[in-house]
């Protein structure tokens, strides 16, 4: 909340908690969508705050707003608009929305993102490259499955019918 309220410049530092957010500050963002003016945010005034800050541009307000549409958090489930925001967030270079990007193609959500695993590849690949660790592990995982013990030294050269199996 502190940094969607920085980002929108409602707030002069980025709060990392809640707690260290100035009456002010609160107020501020709560004239600028006509609410009444307490200075404690109500729980759909967060929502808007990070709402109007991926609306803005903010990455990360993006990639909250994303997690809480597909965990339904302050919103309903929506993983339509969940796949927005994660959309919108990677195409701002984060790692953490390509991997989550990577999930939804490498299990198909019908009306949302059609079941394709050679993108949901890409995105493991991107996010991985990114630094996210998760998606480094998953990928590592997945060339795991794929990978074949290397052919003896006696089979290499030898066609393949003369082989001993």
């Amino acid at each position: 909340i502190g940094e969607a309220l920085y980002y929108l410049r409602a707030a002069t530092r980025a709060a990392t908690t809640e707690d260290a957010l100035y009456p002010q500050e609160i107020q501020d963002f709560q004239a600028r969508i006509a609410r009444p003016q307490t200075g404690v945010l109500t729980p759909i005034e967060k929502v808007r705050v990070i709402q109007y800050a991926a609306v803005n541009g903010s990455p990360k307000a993006q990639l909250v707003l994303a997690v809480m549409y597909s965990e339904g958090v302050g919103v309903p489930r929506d993983y339509a608009r969940a796949y927005h925001w994660y959309e919108e967030a990677e195409r701002q270079g984060s790692a953490e929305a390509k991997y989550a990007m990577s999930t939804f193609f490498s299990l198909g959500l019908q009306g949302v993102a059609d079941q394709d695993r050679a993108k949901a590849v890409v995105y493991q690949i991107d996010g991985a490259l990114a630094g996210f660790k998760p998606a480094a592990y998953r990928l590592q995982q997945l060339l795991a499955q794929v990978s074949r013990p290397p052919r003896p030294a006696a089979d290499r050269g030898r066609p393949y019918s003369e082989r001993d199996f």
